[in-house]
Parts: structure tokens; C-alpha cells; sequence
């Protein structure tokens, strides 16, 4: 196994090295991982009991776009803005996620919600690959490994993978931002390229979900960091916040253009947190101290969530000799810790699904702490004895892996849980 160390006889402070996976090795252990991945989020897909409320609505917003064309839409619109009730819901102005919807209706013939969890899945299965193409890219082969393996078991992207949600696809883009980000961080070559790649993914992420804006800013101001505090690249950062805001602008445009003009766009993404701070169910079951999100995380996923802890703290203090672009990485912790703190300080917002930009850069964190302590710990056994303790940590990673997703289908498709807000991951650890 790679170390989280540079190559080298010895680490710091004489910590010798774990070895080694070969190229191919590495490949074979990438590919299984993968292919797990795919499978289990393939395997779930129809085993949904019940539809949400929201899944529900936007079939209905899907099938009106069918049916009526814009007229259809700006129906949903004018709907929304004048009966309470609507506000309880999806907002219609969602329209990358209702087009998406509607044409996977067409394609597949599925007329109601379950067309909508094909395009989920397929984000899900989309964002593995970025996944796998950051952690090869920016993160040591052991780190990598043990977090690809968290992810592919993963009980909130399975969950995510099978439901009509905004938030596979939310996921699947903020990735994608974060892997162009430690592109940039790492001062690959292409800089346009990665600038407009960036811009198209905000763009485009902001047309299936309002919140993208968050994400998106967060990672346009780590792009400006590097460019303009970093580096002193002026015409770089001038030209990247230009694209950027090009990208963003003609998503918003559509958007307008779409719900009726600019007016109403904004009067609906405005009414939002009104309505949040209105809604029956986001008040039942979506409310409490804060500190509840990071309780659900440790109900779903607890190795993962202990450490991701380690990996956070190793994040804003990298340790000498580490093998890991130290900008990426640190900015990995803000990513996360800002969009976390952000949902737990927002009333009524203890669901984990509206922290789905973070599970990517959570679970490559969290293999980098289990990598971590592996090779503290590894350091006080001779060869023998580091091997056997090397199977062991092994084990523990497999058994832990089978547990989450044992915890997964015992919550979400045996007991049939609806959603991931923090009551109803209460009650199911309760029981």
C-alpha cells in the first residue's frame, strides 16, 4: 500500500514507509472498487417504496412542461406565487432539473417519479468517476483507496441515487468544481480551458438547484485565492472571474428567460427562505441544534465520520513530508467545513441531503485520516508484526464497509425512511 508519504527510506521523525501497490495493482483495486460502486447504486434503483412530496412535484412540473410546452411552466410559476401551499415545495424555477426530467420521460417512457431517479443515478454513477479522477490526481494511493471505498458504500449517495432529487446532480457538479479548482491549484496547463470547464459547471448547476450559487462561490473565491494572492497572476484571475461570470450569467438568463422574466426569477428564489422557515415538514423534521447534521453523518457513516475529523484536522495543519498538494487539501477543509457550518446555522436545514456537495471531498478526507493513523500506528510494529496488522486494518475497512451498507438498506429500503433529515435518522437509531 502507498503511504501518505513522499517515496523514501524513511518518514519523518524515522516512521518507515507502509510500501507499495504497483501500477497495476492499483488499477485492478481502482476498477473493483468502481464496479462495486456502480453496482450497488444500479441494484437500489427500483427498490424505492414510497415517492416523496418532492419527487412527486416534479413529475408534475416534468409532465406540465410536457404536456404545455413554456405555457406549461409558467403555470407552475404563476402557481407558486400565489397559492402559500405551492411554496411548501420544489420551486418551479428549477427548470435544468424539470427539462431533465421531462426528457427522461421521453426517452425512457417512465411517465411518473421513476424516470427522474434515472437521471440521479446516472449522476451518481458520474460523480464516482470524478471522484476516482480527483483522488488519483491529488491524494496519496492509500488515502485514495480507503476513501474510494467509503464512497462507494456510501449510504447518503445510495440513498441520493434512487430518489428524484435535485441533489445527485448538485453533488455531481460541485465535484466536478472542485476537481477543476485542484486543477488550477496545482497549476495544470490549460487555463482557459479549466476557467470555461468551471463556468459551465456553475452554470449549469445553478439551473437545477438554487443553492449551487454557495458551492459555486466558494470555489470561484479558492480559484481567485490562488490566482490573485498566491500566484500575482492579474490577467489569470481577471480572465477566470470574467468567464465565470459569463457562465453564471447566461444560466441566469435562461432561467429568466424560462419563468418569465427576471422579476419573477427573483421573486421566487427570494420567497425560498420564507417558505423554508413556514414549512410543516422542514420544521418537524429538519430543525434542532445544529451540531445534529454532524450526528446524522456519524448515524450513517461513523469510521467515516471519525475520520474525516482526523483528515480535517490535517487539513488546515498538514504534517511535513505529506505527498498531497497542500493548497488543494486545505482549501478541501474550508470547502467542506463552510457548506457544514452554513447548513448548521440556517434554521431548518438538519438534512443531509442539502450538504450532498461535500460528500465527495468528506470521504477522501476521511480516508486520508484512516490513512493517517494507519501509519502512526504502523510505526510501533516490527515486519511481522506490521503485516498482521496490516490484514487486520484491512478487515476493519471490509467489515466496516458491509456495516454502512447494511445500515443503508436496513434504514432506507427495509424500514423505508423517506428522507435524510436529522429526525428521521433520530428515530431510526433510536430504534
Amino acid at each position: 500500500m502507498t503511504g501518505i508519504f513522499r517515496p523514501g527510506n524513511t518518514t519523518p521523525k524515522g516512521m518507515r514507509q507502509p510500501g507499495y501497490l504497483s501500477r497495476p495493482a492499483l488499477a485492478i483495486a481502482v476498477s473493483a472498487l468502481a464496479i462495486l460502486g456502480i453496482a450497488l447504486r444500479l441494484a437500489n434503483l427500483n427498490n424505492v417504496i414510497e415517492r416523496t412530496p418532492d419527487e412527486r412535484v416534479y413529475a408534475q412540473q416534468a409532465n406540465a412542461w410536457r404536456a404545455q410546452g413554456h405555457a406549461g411552466l409558467l403555470a407552475n410559476v404563476a402557481d407558486y406565487e400565489l397559492n402559500p401551499a405551492t411554496r411548501q415545495y420544489p420551486a418551479p424555477t428549477r427548470v435544468g432539473m424539470i427539462r431533465l426530467v421531462a426528457a427522461a420521460m421521453q426517452w425512457t417512457g417512465e411517465p411518473g417519479e421513476r424516470a427522474g431517479a434515472f437521471i440521479s443515478c446516472a449522476a451518481a454513477i458520474a460523480s464516482i468517476f470524478i471522484f476516482i479522477l480527483l483522488g488519483i490526481r491529488f491524494f496519496p494511493a492509500m488515502a485514495f483507496l480507503i476513501a474510494l471505498l467509503f464512497y462507494a458504500v456510501s449510504p447518503m449517495q445510495l440513498m441520493m441515487a434512487r430518489r428524484t432529487w435535485t441533489d445527485a446532480l448538485v453533488e455531481m457538479f460541485s465535484l466536478g468544481m472542485v476537481y477543476v479548482v485542484c486543477e488550477i491549484s496545482r497549476g495544470s496547463r490549460g487555463g482557459a480551458v479549466w476557467y470555461t470547464l468551471f463556468a459551465a459547471m456553475a452554470g449549469a448547476g445553478i439551473t437545477i438547484k438554487e443553492y449551487m450559487i454557495l458551492p459555486s462561490g466558494l470555489c470561484a473565491l479558492w480559484i481567485l485565492w490562488v490566482l490573485l494572492v498566491n500566484r500575482r497572476q492579474w490577467k489569470e484571475g481577471i480572465a477566470m472571474a470574467g468567464i465565470t461570470l459569463a457562465g453564471v450569467g447566461a444560466a441566469l438568463w435562461w432561467l429568466a428567460a424560462s419563468v418569465g422574466g427576471m422579476r419573477e426569477l427573483l421573486w421566487v428564489i427570494n420567497s425560498i427562505p420564507q417558505a423554508n422557515a413556514q414549512n410543516s415538514y422542514a420544521l418537524e423534521y429538519a430543525s434542532g441544534p445544529g451540531y445534529l447534521l454532524l450526528g446524522g453523518l456519524y448515524i450513517l457513516t461513523p469510521v467515516a465520520a471519525l475520520c474525516a475529523l482526523v483528515g480535517l484536522y490535517f487539513a488546515f495543519r498538514p504534517p511535513a513530508g505529506l505527498s498531497v498538494n497542500r493548497v488543494a487539501i486545505r482549501w478541501l477543509g474550508i470547502f467542506v467545513s463552510a457548506l457544514v457550518l452554513f447548513a448548521m446555522v440556517v434554521p431548518h436545514w438538519l438534512n443531509l441531503r442539502y450538504i450532498a456537495p461535500v460528500f465527495g471531498p468528506f470521504y477522501l478526507l476521511a480516508g486520508f485520516g484512516f490513512a493517517w493513523v494507519f501509519t502512526v500506528c504502523l510505526k510501533g510494529f516490527g515486519p511481522t508484526e506490521g503485516k498482521v496488522f496490516a490484514v487486520l486494518a484491512v478487515g476493519l475497512l471490509i467489515f466496516d464497509a458491509g456495516t454502512d451498507y447494511a445500515r443503508f438498506r436496513r434504514i432506507f429500503v427495509v424500514d423505508g425512511t423517506p428522507d435524510m433529515s436529522i429526525r428521521f435518522l433520530l428515530n431510526e437509531r433510536a430504534r
